[in-house]
């Protein structure tokens, strides 16, 4: 179960809209950089890039078809058209399966390392983003409680919870 983080990779607007021409030269562009990268499977990140750094807006994954045919899909172009018109520069970037040789994968296989991960990213952005344009999977990041662990109310925590996060190399 071997991934690569690749990106960020920058997409042109035309009048702050993705055209199928910024698609194309996105997907040449990604192409020159990362022969075989479009046409890989896995999870991707689409953020905003401003003076202050990213701010993640949406994490999606590729299970059936390769990074160039999901990323946008008329579905995804409607999410990310809330978040490019804010300040900063649109961004992808890439967390492809890779095969055991270092690879891109170049069929869909690994289902559930790669819905796991998109959970697991999910979690990771809320925490710096919670207003992120993803619906699913997001309940639990919301609604979970575990102190010390997810979601904790401030203050002071208890011995038990410093001596959990102790044993399993938390803080």
């Amino acid at each position: 179960m071997l991934f690569d983080i690749f990106g960020p990779f920058e997409i042109s607007l035309t009048n702050n809209t993705i055209t199928k021409e910024d698609i194309t030269e996105f997907i040449e562009n990604v192409e020159a950089e990362n022969n075989g990268l479009t046409k890989a499977y896995g999870c991707y990140l689409f953020a905003i890039r401003a003076s202050r750094g990213y701010t993640p807006w949406y994490v999606g994954k590729t299970e059936k078809n390769t990074f160039a045919k999901e990323v946008f899909t008329v579905h995804k172009l409607s999410i990310y058209k809330d978040y490019i018109h804010r300040k900063g520069t649109p961004v992808f970037f890439f967390i492809p399966k890779l095969t055991p040789a270092g690879y891109f994968e170049g069929r869909s296989r690994g289902g559930k390392e790669i819905d796991f991960l998109e959970t697991l990213l999910i979690g990771r952005v809320m925490k710096k983003n919670p207003d992120v344009a993803n619906i699913r999977k997001t309940k639990v990041f919301k609604e979970m409680m575990v102190p010390g662990i997810i979601n904790s109310s401030k203050g002071k925590k208890s011995n038990s919870v410093n001596l959990f996060l102790k044993a399993i190399g938390g803080e």
